[in-house]
């Protein structure tokens, strides 16, 4: 059914034709799954390499589940650590027999890429798309260099993909077919994509945009307007206000992720967008895994006669030529994994200086504390962020010994965000009360001010 201005409508009476489900779809879900699995088992026990960002969502999953305030601060406060893959990796520690570990990153991350093919399949089914080649493209897209790392060492990418090609393929089937069925289902994925990287305020801006422009171009009757548009922005909206307000109830600022861009934007001229952006072979797999998802969508609402075999074909083709490209031409993205070394400069450290506390903060912090294992004597202190206030009560709790700061040399925004710092008085205070004291390696080692003698304590 069209209205006079030729926008067509969706029968929300109608329900889908019932498919019959036959041998084929079994078996390309047990593909998706055994190819998910054989990624996941791999990563687990035959060659086991965690990334970095596992070990900190894992620790900081288990300080959430504590109870901790750093588990909650964590949880919200950085731009570099979005809280939905947090969220996902506390929640699935509920579980009996699942515990918060590195290896449930890895599990998380086989799931997200299973959810994916399972998703898009159900999309390339309905285009008529052969199993085989439905098959194919799924494992095709959980082979590529950046989901396959993903996945075997537990980071977030699988599941950024997931949310961001989902929501792509089901916004181009709006585009198609006008169902609104596809887009919620668009806007509720797109949604999810700047809770998992930040990157995706990006990406949904550009999806709403297109949303609209594609309702002012058909020109519906003004409720189908408004309708459409709430439908695909109100999940959106919704989730970036979660966020928001998450750092305002705990950390007293909305915008407290943010705070380290300002400096940056003030400091830095060149290569900013670069840091930002991040990994530009992570945004070239995004567009291949779109390309591979959108495209059967895109051929049977460009070619609306084509048959199914031209349509198979051609999306044969399109899977072998993005998988090539994607393997000969684009180097495996770089993990950065926990820092075998940093138990060395942990011990110089301790045994340099006696009757001492030295104090880490923000998500490097966890990775000193991942090394000091169960740190009876509280050697050292890990803070998620490092106001006057805390540090004041680190010296009242710890008088009589002797406290450093260990600081990150790198200079970059996320090396910022991840320091941790925010003190309440003006930057000034913070050289006021620090005397550097050693460099080893990228760490910076600086003695922290004694109020009791109003002075630095003497170094042994």
């Amino acid at each position: 059914m069209t209205n006079n201005k030729g926008f067509p409508f969706p029968n929300t009476n109608a329900t889908p034709p019932k498919r019959k489900k036959s041998g084929y779809e079994a078996a390309v879900f047990c593909v998706f799954v055994l190819a998910s699995l054989a990624i996941a088992i791999e990563g687990i026990l035959l060659s086991p390499a965690y990334s970095l960002e596992a070990l900190q969502r894992s620790m900081g999953a288990e300080d959430l589940l504590a109870g901790l305030s750093r588990g909650r601060q964590a949880l919200v406060g950085s731009l570099w650590f979005p809280p939905l893959p947090t969220v996902v990796l506390a929640i699935g520690a509920s579980f009996p027999l699942i515990s918060v570990e590195k290896a449930t990153c890895v599990l998380i991350a086989a799931a997200a890429g299973l959810l994916l093919c399972r998703c898009l399949n159900g999309l390339w089914r309905e285009e008529g798309i052969n199993p085989l080649v439905r098959a194919a493209g799924g494992v095709a897209i959980l082979l590529l260099p950046a989901v396959f790392i993903s996945i075997r060492t537990g980071q977030s990418t699988a599941l950024y993909l997931a949310s961001v090609a989902g929501g792509m393929c089901f916004l181009v089937k709006w585009l198609s077919t006008a169902q609104l069925r596809a887009l919620a289902y668009a806007g509720l994925l797109l949604s999810l994509s700047p809770i998992i990287r930040f990157q995706g305020i990006f990406i949904a801006s550009g999806a709403a945009l297109i949303v609209f422009i594609a309702i002012l171009l058909k020109k519906p009757e003004k409720g189908l307007m408004e309708g459409s548009a709430l439908i695909f922005a109100t999940p959106i909206v919704y989730m970036l206000l979660l966020w928001l307000g998450g750092n305002w109830l705990i950390l007293g600022n909305p915008f407290f992720p943010f705070r380290g861009l300002l400096r940056f934007f003030r400091i830095e001229q060149q290569g900013l967008a670069g840091q930002v952006l991040g990994d530009s072979r992570e945004w070239i797999t995004l567009a291949l895994v779109t390309l591979i998802a959108t495209a059967p969508v895109l051929h049977g609402f460009i070619h609306k006669k084509a048959g199914t075999a031209l349509k198979t074909c051609t999306f044969a083709l399109i899977i072998a030529g993005a998988t090539a490209f994607a393997h000969f031409s684009l180097k495996p993205p770089e993990v950065e994994r926990p820092d075998e070394e940093l138990a060395q400069i942990m011990s110089e450290l301790e045994d340099r200086h006696d009757n001492t506390s030295f104090i880490v903060t923000g998500y490097e912090g966890y990775e000193f504390t991942a090394h000091a294992g169960t740190d009876i004597e509280n050697v050292w202190v890990h803070v998620m962020h490092l106001e006057s206030a805390k540090l004041e009560k680190i010296l009242e709790d710890f008088r009589g010994r002797q406290i450093y700061l260990i600081v990150n040399a790198k200079d970059n925004t996320s090396g910022w965000i991840n320091l941790g710092f925010e003190w309440v008085q003006p930057r000034i205070q913070m050289v006021e009360q620090l005397l550097f004291v050693e460099r080893i390696d990228q760490w910076i080692v600086f003695e922290v001010f004694c109020p009791e003698t109003n002075s630095f304590q003497k170094r042994t």
